[in-house]
């Protein structure tokens, strides 16, 4: 039962992790004291190894470029990395495709990780973040952030618990 506030612990990491509650105050990028936590806090649920496999996850999937491909279309696409060209490219300039790909490329240590069922959150979140495009126009980001971080919390309580 102690594990179901894995899910909101998760939605709030992930924005913080995104930057949100003055986390880019903090030296370095903030996805690395966001893994940190997540090991942490899985540690006393499912023990250290596993606790290691959900954050290394956690971190392969948030470490990879975003792009602008995070606005679904609704941004330039200025100054591209190799990565982010290549993706761009394959996914026929499609940024619902290149988000999906980004994302199901960042999720493969978690499917060799954790289970291959976490390959489900690409498409996931893509769908995420357009429904919260068009629900929330004003904050889309902060809101599928925490959106984005509930599914991982409720998959990993899924999946692992």
């Amino acid at each position: 039962m102690l594990e179901l506030l894995l899910i909101p612990a998760f939605s709030v990491l992930n924005r913080i992790r995104g930057g949100g509650f003055g986390a880019y105050n903090l030296p370095g990028h903030p996805r690395f004291y966001v893994t940190a936590v997540v090991g942490l806090l899985c540690w006393p649920l499912y023990g250290w190894l596993t606790a290691a496999y959900i954050a290394v996850s956690y971190l392969a999937w948030s470490i990879l470029p975003w792009g602008s491909w995070y606005g679904l279309g609704r941004f330039d696409h200025p100054d591209e990395s190799m990565f982010e060209k290549v993706v761009t490219r394959i996914s026929f300039n499609d940024d619902h495709v290149a988000f999906t790909i980004r994302n199901f490329l960042g999720l493969l240590p978690a499917a060799v990780l954790i289970h291959p069922f976490m390959l489900m959150l690409a498409p996931i979140q893509t769908l995420l973040y357009e429904l919260s495009w068009i629900k929330q126009p004003k904050t889309p980001i902060t809101a599928a952030e925490l959106l984005t971080g509930g599914m991982w919390g409720w998959i990993v309580v899924t999946l692992v618990g």
